[in-house]
């Protein structure tokens, strides 16, 4: 697919962002719209990686107005990082406190594989109890603050200060009740328990060890947490990034032959071989890092085709319109959200069609139990 100029100078920043690399400036010596590079970068949340790229680009410079509008988002960016990791250590130091082992799931914790992890757009604290879980929501509830959010079957989720934490009962699930089978399987497997630490600092200056999961693990599970997105609503590249960054940053602490046997107990080669695709071909990572063969016409294909969904989708396929105007528990006002989500899902289900069609079958019973209470 020829790709046009811009789309080519967007990437080209983004991999000198990612992998502190020298940028092509070829692609630059013709018009170059600063500011549609920036949109880009917001709308795809990798406005602090493609800024990094920017100070790679030798001899071209960006137009004074768009540069000091970037340097201000980058400063948002850094700054919300640094409030949350001080947040986040304090909130692992209580729930240790309550003798509870806190995991850290992507975000905070996924921003460490990056060349520099305060330039990473961050979301929601994400934590997750493999024991304990009612307990850790009691904790959280005696916070100074603290609003209770609606739960689900995953999670809990608060607002504390401004910040969204979600505490997890579970961190992966599957609609195809084959797949949860093969999903219990491969924890056993991989072993999930075997967690690494990362530090963390609070406002005081004081340590905190955090648990997450192993490289291993999370190879698996950031995929995974990236693909129940895309099936449902769609992804942005920034969830693209943590995957390439996690890979090129613990590929040696990853046993490739047990990552192969998992992703083939799950229905994701398929999809995860696309996404290869992709994060070879566009984020520049090495051929051979990911043990997964990107070289057929059919990983092109899907490449080429997952990417299209994603430029256009943008960051939880927000570009859609899924969800504007959306009313929770609202089915008859939200028919036309259902309709198109309904649509965009059947043209996705190429890549993992045991799920899309489980998750449909879910959603049509789960919406009319609701409608006849």
């Amino acid at each position: 697919m020829k790709y046009p100029n811009s789309i080519l100078q967007f990437f080209s920043l983004l991999r000198a962002g990612l992998w502190n690399s020298e940028v092509d400036s070829g692609i630059f010596a013709s018009s170059v719209n600063w500011k549609g590079l920036l949109l880009l970068a917001n709308y795809q949340t990798v406005s602090g990686i493609v800024f990094d790229g920017l100070q790679q680009l030798k001899g071209i410079k960006c137009d004074r107005s768009t540069l000091m509008e970037w340097v201000g988002i980058v400063k948002r960016i850094e700054d919300t990082n640094l409030q949350l990791n001080h947040s986040l250590a304090y909130l692992v130091y209580r729930y240790k406190e309550a003798a509870l082992n806190p995991v850290i799931l992507k975000g905070q914790a996924v921003a460490g594989y990056y060349t520099n992890p305060l330039h990473r757009t961050s979301g929601d604290i994400d934590i997750y109890f493999s024991y304990g879980y009612s307990k850790a929501n009691d904790v959280l509830k005696r916070f100074p603050g603290a609003k209770e959010n609606e739960a689900t079957i995953y999670h809990k989720s608060f607002n504390v200060g401004g910040i969204s934490i979600e505490n997890h009962l579970q961190f992966v699930d599957f609609y195809s009740l084959k797949n949860k089978k093969a999903w219990e399987l491969a924890l056993t497997a991989m072993d999930v328990e075997k967690y690494e630490t990362q530090e963390f600092y609070g406002k005081n200056g004081k340590v905190v060890e955090v648990s997450v999961f192993s490289p291993q693990v999370n190879a698996i599970y950031l995929f995974l947490h990236l693909q129940h997105h895309l099936l449902q609503t769609g992804i942005g590249l920034r969830q693209v990034c943590d995957w390439a960054c996690l890979w090129k940053s613990k590929e040696q602490e990853i046993d490739k032959e047990l990552f192969l046997k998992v992703v083939d107990m799950l229905p994701v080669r398929r999809s995860m071989t696309a996404l290869t695709w992709i994060v070879e071909n566009h984020l520049g990572l090495s051929k051979g890092i990911i043990p997964l063969d990107t070289s057929t016409a059919q990983a092109r294909e899907d490449g080429e085709f997952l990417l299209e969904d994603i430029m256009t989708g943008g960051n939880f396929g927000r570009g859609f319109g899924f969800m504007d105007g959306f009313i929770r528990n609202k089915h008859l006002h939200n028919l036309k959200t259902y309709m198109m989500a309904m649509k965009r899902m059947l043209k996705i289900r190429r890549l993992c069609p045991s799920e899309v069609d489980a998750y449909i079958r879910y959603w049509i019973q789960d919406k009319l139990s609701s409608l006849l209470r």
